[in-house]
C-alpha cells in the first residue's frame, strides 16, 4: 500500500518597508490572474492551474497579517501570498514566521519588494508578472516541494 502523500501549502510573504507598492504589486497580481482587487482586502481565486489562492495585499501590521492567516485557513487554500512590513521578522512578518516557519504542512518563502521613486509602476507590475511566474514554478513542481529542490 501507497504512502498518502501529504499536501504542503505554499506560503508567500512578500515584505517592504512602507509605501514601497506592496498593496499596488499584489493587486496587479489578482488582476493576471483575473480578478478584481479589492483594497487592502483578501482575494480568493477559486481555480487558477488546479489550485485555490488566496491573495492579501493589505499586511502592515501584525494583527491584519493574523486576521488575514486567519481567513487564508478558513478558506481551505492551497496557497497563501500576502504583504508584510519589512523583513525583520518582527510584526507583520513575525506573524507569518510564528504560524509558518516550522509548520510541517507549509513551505513560507519570503519575497523581497523592489521600490523606486522613479520607476514605481514599472516595478510594481514588473514584480506582479514575476509572482505570477513564482506561482506558475509552485504549480507545476507542486509534489517536488520541499524535498526535491535544494540549491
Amino acid at each position: 500500500m501507497e504512502e498518502e502523500k501529504k499536501v504542503i501549502r505554499k506560503i508567500i510573504g512578500l515584505y517592504g518597508r512602507k509605501n514601497s507598492g506592496k498593496t499596488t504589486t499584489l493587486n496587479l497580481l489578482i488582476e493576471l490572474l483575473g480578478e478584481k482587487g479589492k483594497g487592502d482586502d483578501p482575494v480568493t481565486i477559486e481555480n487558477y492551474r488546479g489550485k485555490k489562492i488566496v491573495i492579501s495585499p493589505g499586511g502592515d501590521t501584525k494583527a491584519i497579517v493574523q486576521k488575514n492567516i486567519k481567513f487564508f485557513e478558513d478558506q481551505k487554500a492551497d496557497i497563501f501570498v500576502t504583504a508584510t512590513r519589512n523583513g525583520d521578522r518582527t510584526g507583520s512578518s513575525k506573524a507569518l514566521d510564528d504560524r509558518y516557519k516550522k509548520a510541517h504542512d507549509a513551505l513560507l518563502i519570503w519575497f523581497g519588494k523592489n521600490h523606486s521613486t522613479s520607476l514605481g509602476k514599472m516595478i510594481n507590475v514588473m514584480q506582479a508578472k514575476e509572482l505570477r511566474a513564482l506561482l506558475d514554478l509552485l504549480i507545476e513542481e507542486w509534489d517536488n516541494y520541499p524535498e526535491k529542490w535544494s540549491y
